[in-house]
């Protein structure tokens, strides 16, 4: 698992996801209703961040992203992440390829 560095207190753009079944398989989004990330302080149990991802276009390829809003960076830390996928019949949570560490500006 790799580590993405952000900085507090940044927003408005966009965290990029490739998802991929446990073979490394794009996953299909496009029968997806919803595309929800979820971000979580590392070894905590409350979800600080839950928001909409987009899906980008062909929905085959299994990507999308979700755009930063301005409190989601707000505590400096390191968070896991989670991709929750939900269609007319299911709901489908992706592990994490990345955490995240929110770094605070000099």
């Amino acid at each position: 698992m790799t580590t993405k560095k952000l900085y507090a207190g940044d927003y408005g753009f966009n965290l990029n996801f490739a998802i991929k079944d446990g073979d490394g398989a794009a996953v299909d989004l496009t029968d997806a209703t919803a595309v929800t990330f979820k971000l979580i302080r590392k070894g905590g149990s409350v979800v600080k961040v839950s928001g909409a991802c987009t899906k980008n276009e062909p929905n085959t390829l299994g990507t999308c992203y979700y755009t930063l809003q301005a409190t989601d960076l707000d505590e400096v830390g390191e968070f896991e992440y989670q991709i929750q996928i939900t269609t007319t019949s299911s709901v489908t949570t992706c592990e994490p390829q990345e955490t995240i560490n929110v770094l605070r500006k000099l």
